[in-house]
């Protein structure tokens, strides 16, 4: 690779970055508004959200309070650190693994990187036409 496809990579990478990146920090902001949340707390502490969120983190865990809509994934897009971004352990007795023991934290769409922002967006949100013509999101790590 010769210096001038390297600095066309870093314009192009930078570009991705500073227009992506908040242009899917915004969408999320307004997803959740349009829902009637007052934050992106409270939205990611609904039960259908942090339902799946956390198998997109754990693999082969049956929920206690939801089995009936477990789903266990070969591959487990959110990473450790996505997941302690987003969500903290309650404390109590019980050593099992569901979700009902973990919250969510009070995060903004700002702190969230392009690819936390798009697995949100495309499990837990309502997607428009246009959206879901443009096709899948899938995060590389």
């Amino acid at each position: 690779m010769d210096k001038e496809d390297k600095r066309r990579y870093f314009v192009v990478g930078s570009v991705y970055l500073e227009v992506v990146t908040p242009l899917f920090q915004q969408k999320l902001d307004e997803n959740y508004k349009s829902l009637n949340f007052r934050c992106l707390k409270d939205f990611l502490d609904r039960k259908a959200v942090i339902h799946i969120l956390f198998h997109l983190r754990h693999r082969n865990a049956w929920c206690c309070t939801d089995k009936l809509n477990c789903t266990n994934h070969g591959a487990l897009p959110l990473n450790h650190h996505q997941w302690k971004q987003l969500y903290a352990e309650n404390p109590g007795p019980g050593i099992h693994n569901c979700f009902c023991k973990y919250t969510a934290k009070s995060i903004k769409p700002a702190d969230l990187d392009l690819s936390l922002c798009g697995l949100i967006l495309y499990n837990c949100c309502n997607l428009g036409q246009l959206d879901e013509e443009a096709g899948p999101y899938t995060p590389t790590e």
